[in-house]
């Protein structure tokens, strides 16, 4: 793993985990009911299926019973994503800038 850019890591993780705190808030606003029909919002309640795979979902009754676990879940999968998005970032910026002589990063 070369050139792990920490600053783009962490800028996308405090993003991922603003971003998993209101999809969480407006799916919940939705079961509840209190949500209406704006299309955004329905959009951020259903994005929270993406954003709380895989740890919520194979450790469903776990995350359900305990709050420290749904919390701790969702960090983990925020790092997760964070991870994988700045290598995909990096490796695409490789790609775009070093396609001829990828030694000279």
């Amino acid at each position: 793993m070369r050139k792990f850019n920490f600053t783009i890591f962490f800028t996308l993780l405090i993003l991922l985990l603003v971003v998993a705190y209101f999809t969480s808030d407006m799916a919940l606003s939705r079961d509840e009911g209190k949500l209406g029909k704006n299309i955004f919002l329905n959009f951020l309640a259903d994005f929270y299926n993406i954003l709380r795979f895989p740890m919520h979902t194979i450790f469903n009754r776990l995350a359900a019973s305990k709050a420290w676990f749904f919390c701790i879940g969702l960090l983990i999968n925020c790092v997760m994503y964070a991870f994988i998005f700045e290598r995909i970032f990096y490796l695409t910026i490789r790609l775009i800038f070093f396609r001829n002589n990828p030694d000279e990063e």
